[in-house]
Order: structure tokens, then C-alpha cells, then sequence
């Protein structure tokens, strides 16, 4: 059984791909989940149905709960860590959406899928660091392994990550035991009468 408690206390968005969720989408409805976007306009009302979406989860929440279950393993999407508000995450993301390839030709880039989202960090440089992760703290993916978590965050502009195991148990912390600790008077004693100082 996965932990996800080791990653859940931490992670306040994910970006879910609704492409990659098929029959499971009328689920995420069920929870009633504020999810906007990243697409607008046009590419909203041709791509709605296979867009990505960000949206709040809340560590113990249904949805967290349904998203970890359910979608951890099978690529639905990547989790963060941002102290911003939804829209200013939003904002954020959308500069991310197009790419121009070498030869001029623009193309989506689907960075919310964790399969690409693992391979492409450790490929940027310091400056793509610095813009790709903004207002993001943490980037949360499932490793190939699933029963792994990536979690990809800065320090001192490098890129840091830490593989944690999902299924290892934690170590139960045992309550330390009092020790008494009994203390000899420091008084001394004077001489009885018959010993000789």
C-alpha cells in the first residue's frame, strides 16, 4: 500500500491531463473540483475536452484522495507546491503551453504529463530553472517506478531531487521513557563521635 502522507502534507495544486483520464473524466465532475484551464479562446473550444486543468487539492480531500488512488501510476497529470494564488499559477503555466521547434513550427508542450515533465528538468539550464519553476516551490511526479515519488524543487538555482519510496513503511517514532534520575545529597555529613578524621 502506497504512503502518500510523505508527499500529501505538502502539495496545495496539481495539473490533471484530461486526455489521459478517458472514462474516469465524469469522476473528477463528481467532486465538484474548481478546476480551470490552462487553454482560453479558441483552443478552449477545440481542445476543452483534452486540456490540461489546474485546480486546489487539499491534503485528506476527497479528490486528493481519488487523484492518488487512481491516477498515481497511469501519467494523469503532476502535482506543485505554490505559496501564489490559483490564477497567478495559472498565469504562470500558460507562457509554457507552446513551443517553437528548431525550425520555426510551434507545437503544445505537454510538461503536466510526469513521464516528460521528469525527463525535461534535468535537461534546463539554471535560467530555464528559474522561469520554469517561478512561483512554483515543488514539482511532485510519480517516478517510473509508481511506487516512487520525484520531487523536484531550487536550491541555490540548481535543480534538486529526492526519490522518496511510497511503500517503505515510516519509522514509528516510540515515546522515549522517563529515566529517573535520583540525586545523592552533596550534604556532608559530620563525624560520628567514634571515627577517627
Amino acid at each position: 500500500m502506497r504512503r502518500f502522507s510523505k508527499i500529501e502534507g505538502f502539495i496545495n495544486f496539481f495539473i490533471l491531463d484530461s486526455a489521459r483520464l478517458d472514462r474516469n473524466y465524469p469522476e473528477l465532475e463528481k467532486y465538484h473540483a474548481l478546476a480551470v484551464s490552462l487553454y482560453r479562446g479558441y483552443a478552449q473550444q477545440m481542445l476543452g475536452d483534452v486540456a490540461p486543468y489546474l485546480a486546489r487539492c487539499r491534503e485528506g480531500s476527497k479528490i486528493s484522495s481519488w487523484l492518488y488512488e487512481s491516477g498515481w501510476g497511469n501519467s494523469w497529470g503532476i502535482f506543485l507546491q505554490s505559496d501564489s494564488p490559483l490564477q497567478d499559477v495559472r498565469k504562470h503555466f500558460r507562457r509554457f503551453l507552446l513551443v517553437q521547434t528548431e525550425g520555426g513550427e510551434e507545437m503544445y508542450f505537454r510538461f503536466y504529463d510526469p513521464r516528460v515533465l521528469r525527463v525535461f528538468l534535468p535537461t534546463c539550464s539554471r535560467e530555464q530553472l528559474s522561469e520554469f519553476f517561478g512561483p512554483i516551490r515543488k514539482y511532485v511526479v510519480e517516478d517510473e517506478n509508481p511506487s516512487y515519488a520525484l520531487i523536484f524543487s531550487l536550491e541555490s538555482g540548481r535543480l534538486r531531487s529526492e526519490r522518496i519510496n511510497l511503500e517503505e513503511e515510516e519509522p514509528e517514532l516510540l515515546p522515549v521513557p522517563e529515566v529517573g534520575i535520583q540525586r545523592k545529597s552533596a550534604e556532608k555529613k559530620e563525624p560520628e563521635d567514634n571515627t577517627i578524621v
